[in-house]
């Protein structure tokens, strides 16, 4: 089986290894074996044999503020494939032919959805749309049941989760409140939505933060992860709010430079700067080789 992990990093995979680059550094790398998995699911939609080609990509918004850069520096620096925010439906020709322009290509879509609301399913329908029009098989999502009671977004997001098959996309959701405020919410999450086109986005950056064991969260959460974000964290960053906070954007630290590495050996998220992304590259790239 092969699994994908993203760092900075966001993971995508099911059947196939995806390593993201997001400057802070996203890294998808392969967890199998063993008792340690960074993302680990079942085929895409439409999807029956692995495949084995391992894909490095970037976060796009990890560039804070100079996204615009971004189309220029990954192919310059060897990344050809990006994580970005879907685009509208009127937009989708300009940005296939600007991601075109750059020899660059979508792997995974951000989505924007309020499943406390009624209309958030048929706004995920018109983004899942647009990845299938795009040609991209995963939908990142944080979903949140807000004051509405959570059986109504369960069904919201099994609906979802239907549309998502139609388009040939899997939806994966995020470990945030308050639907994956952590292990046993977010399975209770999956159990009662229960459909395969709706998996977990693992986030080892967030998990860790929390104060949990991302390993140990892992293994009862590993059959349905579709998606990792792979995050590094700083001795002093832990030190300071471990076990207080529920998430954090991006780590400081390149790669296994920092408290969390032996919890993360597949998946990385850092800074941008070229010497993070060299030594993070470096700790990566022998695990996935």
């Amino acid at each position: 089986m092969n699994a994908t992990v993203c760092a900075g990093i966001e993971v995508w995979s099911m059947r196939t290894r995806l390593c993201e680059f997001t400057l802070g550094l996203a890294v998808i790398a392969s967890a199998v074996g063993l008792d340690l998995f960074c993302a680990l699911g079942q085929p895409a939609p439409g999807e029956s044999a692995p495949r084995s080609k391992f894909t490095l990509a970037c976060r796009l918004a990890n560039y804070q503020g100079c996204e615009q850069a971004a189309w220029t520096h990954l192919p310059a620096i060897g990344v050809r494939h990006v994580f970005m925010s879907v685009p509208a439906a009127d937009q989708v020709e300009i940005v296939r032919k600007r991601l075109a322009d750059h020899g660059l290509k979508a792997v995974v879509f951000r989505g924007d959805a309020d499943l406390a609301r009624p209309e958030g399913v048929d706004q995920l329908d018109g983004q899942l749309a647009v990845c299938e029009r795009m040609g991209v098989k995963y939908l990142f999502l944080s979903a949140k049941s807000r004051d509405v009671p959570k059986a109504l977004v369960y069904q919201r997001l099994r609906r979802a989760g239907d549309l998502a098959a139609r388009h040939g996309v899997t939806i994966a959701i995020e470990t945030h409140p308050d639907l994956g405020t952590n292990g046993d919410v977010l399975l209770e999450t999956m159990r009662q939505v229960d459909h395969p086109c709706v998996r977990v986005n693992f986030d080892t950056g967030n998990v860790f933060i929390s104060g949990k064991d991302p390993i140990e969260y892992l293994k009862s959460l590993r059959k349905y992860v579709s998606h990792c974000h792979i995050k590094d964290v700083s001795p002093a960053l832990a030190a300071a709010v471990r076990g207080e906070e529920t998430g954090i954007a991006s780590s400081e630290v390149p790669v296994g430079g920092g408290v969390n590495a032996d919890n993360i050996r597949q998946c990385i998220e850092c800074y941008g700067t070229d010497e993070n992304t060299r030594l993070s590259a470096e700790f990566l790239r022998p695990l996935v080789s």
